[in-house]
């Protein structure tokens, strides 16, 4: 069972790579390329649709991708100017997972050394924060984890997502990504609308190395049909940059500055990117709606401390720091 999915997984991928030159491809021509019949053709466009890929058939003419498509490719990132990839043991690429995250907080279990990447085409059970699910259209978003071990204690850990935050935006800026900012912790929002967001996951500790799997998903070539399923405002990178992104180019860029800031978290701490998140702040000075565990609160926001907990001015003046919650930033504070 296992070979026969793999093997329709390969037809797939082999179809998608006939169409990605947007040129119209007849049923025969196809199946003689794959060793289908025009059937199992068909039956492969049909599970393309079920993907949320477009694909236009014309009668005497055949199919052909309606929008470009191009599918992550291991040698293409590594390709890609990425000189940092020798620290990592592995990149791994899957059509389809669960979840990235899930995969690497296994793969921790039974690798005791190493870093780890791992991306895939589609997750059926993307993972955001706080239980919320991450919508994973088939190939056309970034899902990526990487598993790192920190030579740090995991309290020491607590500005990692934002050190994460701004790496994401340093990959995404030379994509003409200008008005962008994080909404502490890990969202990444241009003008207000979420871009990204980011899912960090401890698995173990022993001998103070931390096992971390950072989760990161970026709204890329997502099309506008996604809406019904995302219940906040959102943007795709393919909408701001106005052109089809090469999501293997992105990748070796981000891994490339993932690597380079938790070589530079471990040896230098938060101090070392606080400037840059004064830049992108978005909470500071802001009025904003904090959702805890226990309770729902308003307060000013009033940027970080040293340890990467936020500050909020509450409404008896009182400054008190939030390790954790979920923030939402007054609307009128957005006009």
């Amino acid at each position: 069972m296992v070979r026969r999915e793999e093997n329709q997984i390969d037809k797939l991928r082999g179809l998608l790579h006939c169409l990605s030159d947007e040129q119209f491809h007849s049923g025969e021509t196809l199946g003689h390329t794959l060793g289908l019949s025009r059937s199992g053709v068909w039956k492969l466009i049909q599970q393309c649709r079920h993907l949320d890929i477009a694909i236009q058939s014309v009668t005497n003419k055949g199919y052909r991708l309606k929008h470009p498509l191009v599918l992550l490719n291991k040698e293409k990132i590594s390709d890609a100017r990425f000189p940092l990839q020798a620290h990592l043991s592995d990149i791994e690429i899957f059509d389809t997972l669960t979840s990235t995250n899930d995969y690497l907080l296994d793969k921790a279990k039974t690798h005791p050394s190493g870093h780890w990447a791992c991306l895939a085409e589609h997750q059926s059970k993307g993972k955001g924060r706080r239980g919320r699910t991450w919508i994973s259209p088939y190939a056309k978003n970034l899902y990526l984890s990487v598993l790192w071990r920190f030579s740090m204690d995991p309290g020491e850990l607590g500005g990692l997502s934002l050190v994460t935050a701004l790496a994401l935006i340093k990959t995404l800026e030379p994509y003409g990504v200008t008005d962008i900012g994080i909404k502490w912790p890990n969202d990444i929002l241009w003008q207000f609308k979420k871009l990204a967001g980011i899912l960090i996951e401890i698995s173990a500790e022993a001998h103070t190395v931390s096992n971390t799997v950072i989760g990161i998903g970026i709204n890329i070539n997502m099309p506008p049909s996604m809406d019904k399923y995302i219940s906040q405002p959102w943007i795709s990178l393919e909408h701001i940059a106005k052109h089809y992104i090469d999501r293997n180019a992105l990748t070796a860029s981000l891994l490339n500055q993932l690597i380079e800031s938790f070589l530079r978290f471990e040896a230098q701490g938060l101090s070392a990117f606080t400037q840059d998140w004064q830049r992108y702040d978005l909470t500071k000075n802001r009025t904003l709606t904090l959702i805890t565990p226990s309770s729902v609160l308003e307060g000013k926001g009033l940027g970080i401390n040293e340890k990467g907990h936020l500050l909020v001015q509450l409404q008896n003046n009182q400054v008190k720091p939030f390790v954790c919650g979920e923030v939402s930033i007054q609307m009128e504070e957005m006009a």
